[in-house]
């Protein structure tokens, strides 16, 4: 069976000032599909990345998304202004799965006192909340995060460290963490690996390749492209043309269209 589509672009179109960057643009992703956004310098990749996640607007087109996904997006560069810890911001990926956790064991103890009729009601909250807190991966979330944050090099003697006092590449890293914890059915990553040492960039490469979501990526990295996307898109002289291969590949059949 073919795969869903969870995300169409139709006709998009953007100028700055009297610049046109880029009009006619359109493309799919389907579930679980891995697409790199390649193009020279200027070529308004990033842009695009930020109209479909509704950081910016666009001047012409439409941008469809599957009824009840969830998109995440990774700018280039984070801006944190919280005081929290830096182990608890990426924990707050899952704050709409603690917040279920929480629910169920107040529930829990409302059930010791409730009525027949209350109870009912409570025991279909309570399985409801139960069914989306384990297929969220409720019952493994601190493990999750520890995983993800020593992937992308953080040692636990910093996990306590305010995120407003980080370098502006240990921000990065922390919003790249939490949009992986995020689990969205479509990542939106621009230069993921712009702050990663060898080896936290193949256990990125290793996570993505083994991630069931979609994602569209923009990253000046080549090799990281080839090892993770299936898919190449190319934005060039303000219009895109699609490829159904992997970075190389694509070198090689856009040669072969000129």
């Amino acid at each position: 069976m073919a795969a869903s589509i969870i995300l169409t672009v139709s006709d998009l179109a953007k100028t700055f000032g009297a610049t046109p960057i880029f009009s006619g643009v359109g493309f799919q992703v389907a579930e679980r599909e891995h697409v790199a956004l390649v193009g020279v310098n200027g070529a308004g990749k990033s842009t695009v990345l930020q109209i479909i996640a509704g950081a910016e607007t666009a001047d012409g087109g439409t941008i469809t998304k599957m009824t009840g996904s969830r998109v995440t997006y990774l700018p280039q560069e984070a801006r944190f202004d919280s005081d929290r810890g830096l182990r608890e911001e990426t924990r707050s990926a899952f704050d709409e799965v603690i917040a279920a956790g929480e629910r169920m064991r107040e529930i829990e103890a409302e059930m010791a006192d409730a009525d027949e009729a209350a109870l009912d009601a409570l025991m279909t909250e309570y399985d409801r909340l139960q069914s989306r807190f384990e297929t969220a991966g409720g019952y493994d979330i601190e493990h999750r995060t520890d995983e993800v944050l020593h992937g992308l090099g953080f040692t636990e003697d910093q996990y306590n460290e305010p995120v407003n006092r980080l370098s502006g590449g240990q921000k990065t890293r922390v919003a790249l963490a939490k949009a992986l914890l995020a689990d969205p059915d479509l990542l939106l990553l621009d230069e993921p690996t712009n702050h990663l040492d060898l080896e936290m960039l193949e256990w990125l490469e290793t996570f993505l390749r083994g991630w069931h979501g979609a994602c569209l990526i923009v990253s000046h990295d080549r090799y990281f492209l080839d090892r993770v996307t299936t898919r190449t898109l190319d934005l060039a002289f303000g219009r895109l043309e699609d490829y159904p291969a992997p970075y190389a590949r694509y070198l090689d059949l856009r040669e072969e269209r000129m």
